[in-house]
Parts: structure tokens; sequence; C-alpha cells
């Protein structure tokens, strides 16, 4: 199943916007020790549509470029749940 062709202008802000949302999470780890694993989960489900959205779009040079940018996000992404992590395991 192919989405429509404007499907991918959505995707890659909802993607970026869903990152932000977890990377939040760092700064409130210092307020509450629960709150950054709230944030990452809200901002993984925010993050899986957006990049479904750009996934599931039809072939064409410009979904290569936005699957480029969705590739960064992505190790963005990993970096923020790696920093959580190290913030977890000391204690903060």
């Amino acid at each position: 199943m192919r989405l429509p062709s404007n499907a991918l202008r959505y995707g890659l802000p909802i993607a970026i916007s869903g990152l932000a949302i977890a990377a939040c999470g760092l700064a409130a780890g210092r307020i509450s020790p629960i709150a950054p694993m709230v944030l990452l989960f809200c901002g993984a489900f925010v993050y899986l549509p957006g990049s479904f959205l750009i996934v599931m779009s039809p072939p064409t040079e410009e979904k290569k470029r936005k699957m480029m940018r969705l590739r960064f996000v992505r190790l963005a992404f990993a970096a923020v749940v790696i920093g959580q992590i190290v913030q977890i395991a000391n204690g903060a």
C-alpha cells in the first residue's frame, strides 16, 4: 500500500518533533526519575508515524533525500536513548 505523494511532505517534520520530545527527556531527568522514560516513549510514538509516512510514500527523488535525513534523525534518536541510559546509570 502506497500513500499519496503529499504524505512525504509531512513525514520528516513529524519525525523531528518526536526526536525533540525525546530530547526533552535529557533535561527532565534532573527533575524526576520517571520523566525521561515517559518523554522517550512519547517521542517514539510521535516519531514512528512520521517515519512510516516517509517509508510508505511513492518512490521519487524527494523520497531519497528524505530517507537520508531520516537516517540522521534515527542516529540522533539513538544518541538521545544512549544519553538517557547513561543518566539513569549514573543515578541523575
